[in-house]
């Protein structure tokens, strides 16, 4: 039995000064981000995607998403970064999820062939003849490695397409090339 799930973690990324605007004074803050997780027995294994991003004054401990510093003259500059970073990070994300959809429907595409190549050696090689339990034959290439065959290829070309968009859109010099 594979228990499986999904939990949201809280991660510092940043901190630094700013203008808070209940204390109205340069304060300390934490950038934090909200991210969910795909668990498999309790383990977080994937990033599914970002759920929050707020910036927390270390004095008065209220918390403020990026949009509400916007409109501060003093934060302008730390949000236009923290956006910038945000957007390179999601292109980075993207091309890696690309990636490695792409492998994994290659993988799962040799798998299938192979399976599909060992079924017609097997009946070939009957000793009854390779006309024996044709429609058992049929019906176990249809269940089996045909739909493996399939969602490999399928994986494959979305991971492709996938990666090439995020690579388009403008991904910074520091996403590694895979």
């Amino acid at each position: 039995m594979i228990i499986y799930g999904w939990r949201n973690r809280i991660n510092e990324r940043y901190s630094g000064q700013f203008h808070c605007p209940k204390c109205d004074a340069q304060r300390a803050y934490k950038y934090m981000t909200v991210d969910r997780y795909l668990t498999l027995f309790f383990i977080p294994v994937l990033r599914l995607a970002r759920m929050s991003e707020y910036v927390e004054c270390q004095t008065c401990l209220r918390t403020y998403t990026l949009d509400d510093l916007a409109g501060i003259p003093a934060n302008s500059g730390m949000v236009t970064e923290f956006k910038a970073q945000s957007l390179a990070s999601m292109q980075q994300k993207n091309a890696g999820m690309g990636c490695a959809m792409a492998v994994i429907g290659g993988i799962l595409l040799a798998v299938g062939m192979l399976i599909l190549l060992g079924l017609v050696v097997f009946q070939l090689t009957d000793e009854n003849g390779p006309t024996y339990n044709l429609v058992g034959f049929f019906g176990l290439l249809v269940l089996c490695p045909l739909p493996m065959v399939l969602v490999g290829l399928i994986l494959t070309g979305a991971g492709i397409i996938a990666r090439r968009k995020a690579l388009e859109s403008g991904t910074p010099s520091t996403a590694p090339v895979y």
